[in-house]
Parts: C-alpha cells; sequence; structure tokens
C-alpha cells in the first residue's frame, strides 16, 4: 500500500523532512520527544504540518526515555518517537539508547548529522559516526543518503522496533537530504507486515496445556513481550482462574481492582518466606529470567522439581536462558 506525498501548506516545496514526517505519520506516530537542532529544522516543521505533536525536553537522553513511557503507557505495538541532533545531541541520547535496547522499548529515533560530503573536514557536529556508535545498541540503524529512500527505511525501521523482541531504532538523515526538494513521490508497501504472526508447535501447545491441567497452583508471570496482549492474557486468566503476576520492572495494564491480578512476581518470593506453598506451574508470557525475576534462587521461579514452567517469548535466544524450561 503506497501514500501521495502532501505539498506542503506553508512552503512552496516539499523536502525530504516532509517524506519523513508523512511517512512516520502515515505509520501511526502522533507525538514525539526531543531537543531542538538545527539539524532537524527540515523534519521538524514537517511534523507541525503532519499534525504530529512536538514536546520538548530538556535533555537528549529524557527524550529517549519519555519515548520509551508513551510506547509502553500506549500499548498495542506503537513506538515511541524520540528526536535528537546531530554529534552532542547524539551523544547525550546514548545512555537512553542503551538502556530502551536493554528493556526491549520499542522506540523509533530520528536523528540528524552533517553532509557526507563534508567527512573528516572538521564539519559542524560532524566528528562521530553515529550509525557505527549505535549497531551495539539498536535493532536497525542506517543512515539515509538518498531522499527517495526515506519512505522505504522508515518503514524498514518502524517495523523492526516492535517486531520479533521489541527494540530501539535510528535512522540519521544528514541535513543535505532532509533539505533536498522533492515534488512528489510514493513508496509501496508502508504498511505492509506479516499476514500470519509466527506461532508455536503444536506439540509443545498439547505438553504445555498437559502441565497446566495437572498443576494444582498455576501462576502466569507477565512481561513487556505480552505487552500488547493484555487483553488475551486476562481472558486466558479468567478462563483457567490463573492468577497474573508481572515482572519487577513492568507493570501491566490489567486492572488492579481485579479478582486474579496478583501484583509483582515478587509477591512469590515474598510467599515462600512467609511459609506459603509456592506454585507448581509458572506460565512465562514474555518475561526474561535473570536477576530481576529472582536468578537462579527459585525465590521468583521455583527452583527445578519444584514447579514445571513454560516460557513464551518472541527471541527464542531468552527460552531457558537461566534455568531449565520444561515447554
Amino acid at each position: 500500500m503506497s501514500f501521495p506525498l502532501k505539498q506542503p501548506k506553508t512552503r512552496q516545496t516539499a523536502c525530504g523532512g516532509d517524506l519523513l514526517a508523512q511517512s512516520l505519520a502515515h505509520l501511526g506516530a502522533t507525538t514525539a520527544f526531543g531537543l531542538h537542532g538545527g539539524h532537524l529544522d527540515p523534519f521538524l516543521v514537517a511534523a507541525v504540518e503532519a499534525d504530529i505533536k512536538l514536546i520538548d525536553v530538556r535533555h537528549e537522553t529524557v527524550a529517549v526515555q519519555a519515548a520509551e513511557g508513551w510506547a509502553k503507557v500506549k500499548g498495542n505495538n506503537v513506538p515511541g518517537v524520540c528526536f535528537f541532533t546531530a554529534n552532542s545531541g547524539f551523544a547525550n541520547a546514548y545512555p537512553g539508547l542503551c538502556t530502551a535496547f536493554a528493556d526491549r522499548s520499542p522506540v523509533f529515533c530520528v536523528t540528524s548529522s552533517a553532509p557526507p560530503r563534508d567527512d573528516h573536514t572538521n564539519a559542524l557536529q560532524g566528528f562521530h559516526d553515529q550509525v557505527t556508535l549505535s549497531k551495539p545498541v539498536t535493532k536497525f540503524c542506517y543512515q539515509i543518503t538518498e531522499v527517495s529512500e526515506i519512505p522505504r527505511i522508515v518503514n524498514l525501521a518502524w517495523r523492526a522496533t516492535t517486531s520479533g523482541a521489541p527494540g530501539p531504532v535510528l535512522v540519521d538523515i544528514p541535513i543535505d537530504v532532509l533539505s533536498t526538494p522533492v515534488e512528489s513521490i510514493s513508496c509501496g508497501g508502508l504498511l505492509s507486515g506479516l499476514s500470519l504472526n509466527p506461532a508455536p508447535h503444536p506439540e509443545a501447545i498439547e505438553k504445555a496445556l498437559g502441565l497446566w491441567k495437572n498443576a494444582k497452583r498455576p501462576v502466569i508471570i507477565v512481561s513487556t513481550g505480552a505487552a500488547s496482549a493484555v487483553e488475551n492474557v486476562t481472558k486466558l486468566a479468567e478462563a483457567t482462574n490463573t492468577p497474573i503476576f508481572h515482572s519487577p520492572k513492568y507493570s501491566t495494564s490489567i486492572k488492579r481492582s481485579h479478582s486474579l491480578f496478583g501484583g509483582s512476581a515478587t509477591q512469590l518470593a515474598v510467599l515462600r518466606y512467609l511459609g506459603g506453598q509456592v506454585p507448581d506451574f509458572v506460565l512465562l508470557l514474555g518475561a526474561r529470567t535473570g536477576f530481576l525475576m529472582g536468578g537462579r534462587s527459585g525465590g521468583i521461579i521455583p527452583n527445578e522439581g519444584e514447579a514445571s514452567v513454560v516460557q513464551v517469548d518472541l527471541d527464542g535466544g531468552e527460552i531457558g536462558r537461566s534455568r531449565t524450561i520444561d515447554v
């Protein structure tokens, strides 16, 4: 599916900034957090005309964190959007990128840079290779050097934020590309996605159901990986009368007044030390194991032999990372 570029109302000619802003708006962006910088002017002017609300912050890391928080509160697999200027702005935003990557937060980061023709000339705010620096802490990062490529790359980056394990992406568009005049352009496939979501093997489902049916004290633990499935998880819990807990770093949008809402999974550790019976079945939905989930202590997730554990995660590399998993 393609969309036509709208000509600006206040300027005679559209530019790369319009392509970027309209692409983001077409994909669902309504709000962007950031700190102004001259390299970003073509995008910021165009964003206002594309009805993207710009929210000013006082530090670039805060811009990333605000976008991260917005995405978590908004849910529905919609990434938060932030922007920061070249070099110094990028450097300030970097800690935010690192934490967003560690927390698997879907954040779309827009930055700019000096014209590539000015590489190695001590150009204004042109000292760092922002893409190279971003690769270890993003799911996707790319510098767009051809204005016609903006819709395609923006689409790829947008999809990358929420496909599989969520995470931040960074798109760097040099100021000369953002300023390049564009008369008319369209790009196919902006909204294309998977026709069917990836699914587990039927045998794994049967085995998990068998373990669940035999359990007397089952629990569900959810985290960010299940953020867009709150309604389905709630229905699952209601159908099976299974309490829902959330990982310590994630507060699910399941109503706290719900009879099956158990609060933080740390409550399970308290249960053990109060002498209560620990769960004999744990369903992990998008919840990574590790330090915040009790590590290998058995405090939150009971030790092997005490409970059956079924782990569902978008990232296969997370399954069984910290302990033996039954399914």
